[in-house]
């Protein structure tokens, strides 16, 4: 294009001027990376920076930055907070005091007439839990899996987060295995196995009496919280053949076979169902021993067999031969009166305290 001068005392005088009118896109901030992790063991120190290089297209701009947290605190620093692209920008994070869990933080870019400003960089801070971790939802009873407290000598499966190691490592009742302790009060618990998110363990027999007992699970040295859950006279659950807590129970024929629905006991005759979580017994539990005949502990409180609804007379319960001290044995004959089937409900009750629901006997 061109401007026109004229000359108001020459009017055929005139100037030409050539004006160039250049239009250009407006700049656009360009960040190799939009999106930081870091992941640091809780208690630990701080991780190495992490860098993200600031460009512009088009052409150079200036920039300011500014950090944001949504939980947590003002964990979250770059360096520089402002400059002139290209720049490399050092994102950092201060771990201290942070809780295990999950943190967001923003780094937010902002250049005066860029057409995608501000830019974010979102950034995850991950606190990692290192000692072991567990709730007192998690301590259950090792046969049925109730939860809401512990009763003397009772057999229970405690799940939690590295509360052990990987692989599975079996106890054989010793109070320490693999590095894995599992204390109350203080007292090691046996323990039957351990691994990192389940470890089964015999609540010792010294709790009775007590109305809430503190657990805590030692791992390698690091040792979790105190959970304190109470404790109960009794609270009864049977072992089932597949270990849910639910289904065929672990239970014999009088001829020692396993029960089964191609294995039904007959009406009047005898079973025998294993189950933990008796409470005190007389002689009084020892940790950790093992039940030999004929001096088979047995419970204190009374011992009630229901089958299909119908009380069944109970001819022996105590210790379980051969098993540790929390493992019982309760031998009852199967009423007359049950009506037969594969899924006959089964329930044994402890000073009135019945075992976990759903557990069956196939009878013919």
């Amino acid at each position: 294009c061109a401007v026109i001068f004229r000359r108001v005392s020459a009017p055929l005088d005139l100037v030409v001027v050539p004006v160039l009118l250049e239009v250009t896109a407006a700049p656009e901030l360009a960040a190799d990376r939009t999106r930081l992790e870091f992941r640091v063991p809780a208690g630990g120190p701080a991780p190495p920076p992490q860098t993200v290089y600031l460009t512009a297209k088009v052409r150079a701009v200036d920039f300011t930055v500014s950090v944001s947290t949504s939980s947590g605190g003002p964990w979250l620093a770059v360096s520089p907070t402002s400059g002139g692209t290209p720049k490399n920008l050092s994102v950092s994070v201060d771990p201290r005091g942070l809780a295990p869990g999950n943190y967001q933080g923003t780094v937010t870019i902002a250049a005066e007439g860029a057409a995608n400003s501000p830019l974010a960089v979102t950034v995850t801070l991950e606190m990692i839990r290192t000692a072991p971790y567990f709730e007192a939802s998690g301590v259950v009873n090792a046969a049925g899996y109730q939860s809401g407290g512990v009763s003397p000598g009772e057999i229970i499966t405690i799940f939690g987060e590295r509360i052990g190691p990987e692989r599975l490592v079996e106890g054989a009742l010793a109070t320490s295995v693999a590095g894995t302790r599992v204390l109350f009060e203080g007292v090691p618990a046996p323990i039957l196995f351990v691994s990192a998110r389940q470890t089964s363990a015999i609540v010792p027999y010294f709790v009775s009496g007590r109305a809430v007992v503190g657990i805590e699970v030692e791992f390698e040295g690091a040792r979790s919280e105190t959970v304190r859950v109470p404790v109960l006279v009794a609270r009864p659950g049977i072992f089932t053949v597949d270990g849910s807590g639910r289904g065929p129970g672990a239970i014999l024929n009088a001829d020692l076979s396993l029960n089964s629905r191609d294995n039904p006991t007959a009406r009047g005759s005898a079973v025998a169902i294993y189950f933990t979580g008796a409470g005190q017994t007389r002689p009084a539990g020892v940790d950790g021993a093992i039940n030999v005949p004929p001096s088979l502990p047995a419970p204190l409180l009374p011992v009630v067999v229901r089958i299909d609804g119908r009380e069944a007379a109970v001819e022996f319960v105590g210790g379980a031969p051969g098993g540790p001290a929390g493992l019982f044995q309760v031998n009852a004959r199967v009423p007359e009166q049950v009506t037969p089937g594969p899924a006959v409900p089964v329930e044994v009750e402890v000073g009135g305290v019945p075992s976990q629901p759903g557990v069956t006997l196939a009878v013919r």
